[in-house]
């Protein structure tokens, strides 16, 4: 695991659930902080430099979670020495680097996936299943709003200029990704509107995106991390068919912290109305093992 930030929160946990890989080593500039997860985690090695992790031969595949600006840097260092890639978004602060990261992983021949673990959740799962079902005929436009009330992270790396942005380069990729990969339609032009609102903030809190996609379909984003009430935590899409509309609203964006069922309903002519649930399992270790997308995340970067 590369970067013991709050990214490393999320994976360290769900390893003791993981059949397919061991992990064998932490890797930090702060390495009290590495130490400190090591202990809590019961993992072997402890490194502040990505050389280290190059050079180490029990290391097989290397998970990125530093700031994006250093991406492309440390996949380079990865891959030079064969180590396989799961890459947090975003991929990178530029296009160039971005480049950089696929040239690497191809001239050594080693695997990159991209970390967009919101494919892993069961909910958006089962609306990929609705739409590839063809319910819904034509899809010609899709919408999000993904509001997200952070002031916790104000002053930290994730709102400062080096890293590329703020809520749109934090947020985006998980929206941008969802739609393009539920729909089949990839993206073809971008075009966007972006604002700093809160006063102690460098990069924006706010934005309103569209997006030209594939097959003559057209989608909007809009994000702000200046929410009150039941949005300030909720990401929102609609999706439009020639034959139907769906909605999903997910009430918490980490199901990590909250298993609630998103809501998920097909509206069609004259009327009719469907609702789709998940549910749980009662044990709590299957329930990690079935909905944790992280984990599930895991296991198929390892297949």
């Amino acid at each position: 695991m590369l970067g013991c930030g709050g990214v490393a929160h999320l994976y360290l946990p769900v390893f003791k659930y993981l059949e397919e890989a061991q992990l064998v080593a932490l890797v930090d500039i702060d390495k009290e902080k590495a130490k400190y997860l090591a202990e809590r985690y019961g993992i072997e090695k402890v490194y502040s430099e990505v050389e280290e992790v190059a050079s180490d031969p029990e290391i097989d595949a290397v998970i990125v979670g530093t700031p994006p600006n250093l991406h492309a840097e440390h996949v380079e260092v990865c891959a030079f020495s064969g180590k396989h890639i799961l890459c947090e978004k975003p991929m990178a602060s530029t296009v160039r680097d971005c480049q950089r990261i696929i040239d690497a992983c191809r001239k050594n021949k080693v695997k990159l996936q991209m970390a967009h673990m919101k494919r892993f959740m069961r909910g958006n799962q089962m609306v990929k299943s609705i739409l590839d079902s063809g319910c819904m005929g034509k899809i010609f436009m899709a919408e999000c709003h993904w509001d997200c009330a952070v002031p916790q992270l104000i002053g930290t790396y994730r709102e400062t200029e080096v890293t590329g942005g703020g809520n749109l380069q934090d947020h985006g990729p998980h929206a941008f990704d969802l739609i393009r990969w539920w729909t089949g339609n990839d993206i073809l032009e971008v075009s966007a509107s972006i604002r700093i609102v809160h006063p102690q903030r460098p990069t924006e809190d706010t934005a309103v995106v569209i997006l030209e996609h594939e097959n003559g379909m057209v989608s909007n984003c809009h994000m702000t991390r200046v929410s009150y009430g039941r949005e300030h935590w909720q990401d929102l899409y609609r999706i439009y068919g020639t034959d139907a509309t769906l909605v999903v609203r997910n009430d918490h964006h980490f199901p990590t912290t909250s298993l609630q069922s998103p809501q998920i309903i097909l509206y069609k002519h004259r009327g009719c109305i469907q609702r789709y649930d998940l549910g749980h399992p009662w044990n709590q270790d299957d329930t990690v093992i079935q909905n944790n997308p992280f984990l599930n995340q895991l296991k198929a970067f390892c297949e």
